[in-house]
Parts: C-alpha cells; structure tokens; sequence
C-alpha cells in the first residue's frame, strides 16, 4: 500500500520528531507551516521527501518562510478549475447567517448561525479561482483534480465544515494514489471546550465565543467526514490518525494511535 502522510497544525505533530518516515516519500502540508518548518527535528526528517502545500485561495501558506525554507513539489489550492457563473449562481442562493443560515449541530452541538455552505463553492470566487495561478515567486498552483467533485456535494448538502484537511485527504488519494494516508496534527480542535451557557444562548456572530464554537463545529464535523463519508467513499483505503484528540471512531479503516506527551502542555495547544 502506499503511503502519504498529511501534517496539520495540531499539537500532535510534534510527535513526528520521534517516529521514523522512511517508507513515506509524500508529504502533503495544510495550511501555514512556517513554524513546522523552524523545528529542526522534523525538517530534517521530510526535507528530502515529496513536499505539497495545500491551502484555501487566500495562499497562506504559499509564503516565503515555507516556499523557500524547503523544497516544494507542487503547491496546490483547495479550489476546482473556476466555472463563475455556476458559483456565482449558488452562491447567490447561498443562506446567510442573518437569514436564518446554521451548521449541521449533529444533534448535540449548540446551535451556530452561520452563511451556509453551498455546492459549487469550489468553482469560485470570481476574480480569484483562475484558470492559471501562481504563488509570489512564480510557482504554478494546481487545482484539485475534476473527480474530487463527486465526494463534495453530499458533504456540502448536509451543511457540514469541509476544510482543507478534507481537501488534502482527497488530493492524496486521487493525485498521489495514497492507499495509506497517516495523520499528524489533526487534532479537531479538542481543547477548545463547550459552555453550558452557549446552548440556552447561541453566541454573537464573529464573537470570539462564536470562533470558538465555530472552530469546535469543525473538528466536530472532520470526526464525521472521516468516520461516515470518508470510508464510505474509499472503503480500500486506510485513515491512521496519530492525535492527542480522543475519539470514539467505529470503522475499521480508521486507525487510531492516541498521542500522550510527557509534557501535557504540548497537548494543551489548539495550533502551532
């Protein structure tokens, strides 16, 4: 089977310092990871592997402090090839938060107003999903590939977080041909804890009890992506995930190895 490992910025990855990655020679990186990159430790380990960096359309990780601190195979965005007016057409029906917009609650989460997610979202936004797109230093940015669509719409129908996380996961597993793929720091935001009060009252909108809540519902959702969608789509596949995170995971293509630091405060962190 081949292997991909995929690095979020969860607390988890520092323990990749300790494991040995010589039978991984792709690395797929979500997001920023500048400061990943400053740990000399896990430099050393992938700065000979495949590197691919992943992140929304605003490129926040396609920065200097990762573009030119290691050797980047592809740098990818979590966009489709642009179709605007399909996008512009469902964002327009899109519902926002003030007209009653929510997230899936999987019937225990407080409730969240939020803009809804909406299908097609991938083919925009207009002026900034184009056809050709490069980083500051030249570097051509990919697509996904047309066939990740299929494993989105279900995903966006049923008002669920879809992050680059998810994204990575389906880049590695169509483009890379990942049978395997290992998780490190993807922790699903466990520290970040729900107050009682929040479900008689639903936090303001873009307060920062409201970030809180609306990071905790995206963890939340990543658990369900994974354990019911996920597994689903690829039955073949594995999903090994090394986390600080504890989950209750109930399918046996996913495996669960629970990270315990002697320094507990390394597991206190939401993010490097």
């Amino acid at each position: 089977m081949k292997k991909v490992c995929l690095l979020g910025r969860g607390p988890s990855i520092l323990a990749l310092e300790g494991v040995n990655v010589d039978d991984i020679d792709d690395f797929v990186l979500v997001n920023n990871h500048a400061v990943t990159l400053q740990n000399q430790a896990i430099f050393e380990k992938i700065k000979n592997k495949n590197i691919y960096v992943i992140c929304n359309n605003n490129q926040a990780g396609f920065i200097p402090a990762v573009l030119e601190r290691i050797n980047v195979t592809q740098c990818v965005t979590n966009r489709l090839k642009p179709d605007w007016k399909l996008w512009s057409e469902y964002k327009s029906a899109q519902k926002k938060h003030h007209q009653g917009g929510y997230l899936n609650n999987l019937d225990y989460l407080p409730f969240l107003a939020e803009d809804e997610p909406y299908r097609n979202a991938w083919r925009g936004p207009e002026g900034r999903n184009l056809d050709v797109m490069y980083t500051y230093n030249g570097l051509q940015i990919e697509h996904m590939p047309e066939e990740a669509e299929q494993y989105l719409i279900e995903i966006y129908d049923n008002n669920l977080v879809c992050n680059c996380g998810y994204y990575a996961t389906l880049y590695a597993l169509l483009k890379l041909k990942a049978d395997h793929i290992v998780y490190y720091g993807m922790d699903f935001y466990e520290n970040i804890n729900i107050l009682k009060s929040w479900y008689v009252d639903s936090p303001p909108y873009l307060s920062t009890p409201w970030r809180q809540l609306r990071m905790k519902y995206e963890g939340e959702h990543m658990k369900v992506l994974w354990n019911d969608y996920l597994t689903k789509y690829f039955p073949d596949s594995k999903f090994e995930f090394n986390t600080v995170a504890n989950w209750n995971f109930n399918h046996e293509n996913i495996i669960y190895n629970k990270i315990v630091f002697s320094d507990s405060s390394k597991s206190n962190r939401t993010y490097l």
